[in-house]
């Protein structure tokens, strides 16, 4: 099973792997779970991309775009399709991705996609919205590639019947914490909502 949870997660974990083609639009019960769940606007960002992969366990990106250099790429996946391969407990399950968030930054150093690589901190999460409270995981690393360094965030949250990544990759201190909080907390409003 962590060989299948491994290779489920390589490719789009950091995003410097290629990426499989997208699916051309097709109507299926979990493609249709996934696009209702995302809202198109998410503060000032708006979906730029969207990548639904032909294996319905890899999920669906979607690409969000503002005005900032922030670009979060949020990953969607059904849950039917993770409980299928064993996880139950929701905060469980976000805390095993997480782990294995880390076992491919290791691998991804090991192919030289960057130089190195330091955990900076993970920890659990609660964001409220509204009255509901959604729990996750949180792992922010530090990349060094070519001697530049950047931020890279890893937040994980189980919203319904989908489990949610956002992932965000940033020159170091060009973007404030507020606004990456700021966008996870419209995201899951937004989501909630739907």
């Amino acid at each position: 099973m962590r060989t299948v949870l491994s290779l489920l997660f390589l490719i789009p974990a950091i995003g410097c792997a290629s990426r499989p083609a997208p699916v051309p639009d097709s109507p299926s019960t979990t493609t249709e779970l996934t696009l209702s769940a995302v809202p198109e606007q998410v503060g000032g960002f708006r979906i730029a991309e969207t990548r639904r992969y032909p294996d319905p366990s890899a999920g669906t990106l979607y690409r969000f775009q503002g005005e900032s250099s922030l670009q979060p790429d949020v990953y969607v996946y059904p849950m039917s399709e993770i409980a299928r391969r064993g996880g139950t407990d929701p905060g469980e399950q976000a805390q095993a991705e997480s782990a294995l968030f880390k076992e491919v930054l290791a691998i991804q150093r090991a192919q030289q996609h960057f130089d190195d690589y330091q955990v900076v901190g993970e920890h659990a999460l609660r964001q409220s919205a509204g009255s509901q409270v959604v729990e996750g995981w949180h792992v922010h690393a530090m990349l060094t590639r070519r001697g530049e360094q950047r931020d890279l965030h890893q937040h994980l949250f189980v919203i319904g019947e989908h489990l949610v990544k956002v992932r965000t990759t940033f020159t170091r201190g060009a973007i404030a914490p507020e606004e990456l909080q700021a966008f996870l907390e419209d995201l899951i409003q937004g989501m909630l909502a739907r």
